[in-house]
């Protein structure tokens, strides 16, 4: 019996080993790993600091969310196993800056972290030989913008502006995929599950694991 949503559909286990051998060695792989490890949010793994959020003597990490009916930033404390141990312990060593964990350098001199990664599980999936999952319209890039007036002599329209291309797996059903396969094949309970997913109420959870054959 496997564990998936019903309005979302998630990656198999052999789909993720596949991003993760496909992912590129660095910030890619990490980012991807410590979101497996964490199930934490992108927003929150990206939002991760060294001094703050890392403790490596006692093996935690505090992930911080905003999923609250305020809006104000919370500080989740989560335990830090061996394998997200090793992928931090690397970034530490051989880090540039004493701040982000994940550092943007394309920043510069204003030494941020990065914010978003829009296009990062596609190209992950794209190399991994993942079947997009389906189709989703947006808007085009600045650069699509420009190749489509040096191709047609003309700015696109309105409806020109928005496009049809390929869906594949994002950052969010990486925490579906962990919720399902820990109690699937880990056979951990619904209440832990929903600790390590961080919801006030295990109600929540329930609406990621819904069974079917």
């Amino acid at each position: 019996m496997t564990h998936v949503s019903l309005e979302k559909r998630i990656p198999t286990q052999k789909e993720v080993l596949q991003m993760i051998a496909a992912a590129t060695p660095g910030d890619e792989r990490d980012i991807l790993l410590v979101c497996l490890q964490t199930l934490g949010r992108i927003d929150e793994v990206l939002r991760l600091r060294w001094h703050e959020d890392v403790n490596f003597e006692k093996k935690y990490i505090v992930l911080w969310t905003r999923k609250r009916k305020n809006g104000a930033y919370e500080p989740d404390a989560l335990p830090m196993n061996q394998d997200l141990h090793e992928v931090l312990m690397h970034r530490w060593k051989t880090r540039t800056q004493d701040q982000w964990v994940f550092f943007n350098k394309k920043t510069g001199e204003k030494g941020d972290r990065f914010y978003h990664r829009p296009r990062m599980m596609d190209a992950i999936c794209k190399r991994a030989g993942i079947q997009p999952i389906g189709v989703r319209k947006i808007k085009m890039r600045p650069s699509e913008i420009k190749k489509f007036e040096e191709k047609n002599k003309r700015l696109p329209t309105s409806s020109e502006m928005i496009v049809t291309k390929p869906r594949y797996y994002g950052f969010h059903s990486i925490r579906h995929f962990m919720a399902s396969y820990l109690m699937d094949e880990e056979k951990v309970s619904l209440k832990t599950v929903s600790g390590l997913l961080r919801h006030k109420n295990v109600r929540t959870t329930e609406i990621y694991l819904h069974s079917v054959d």
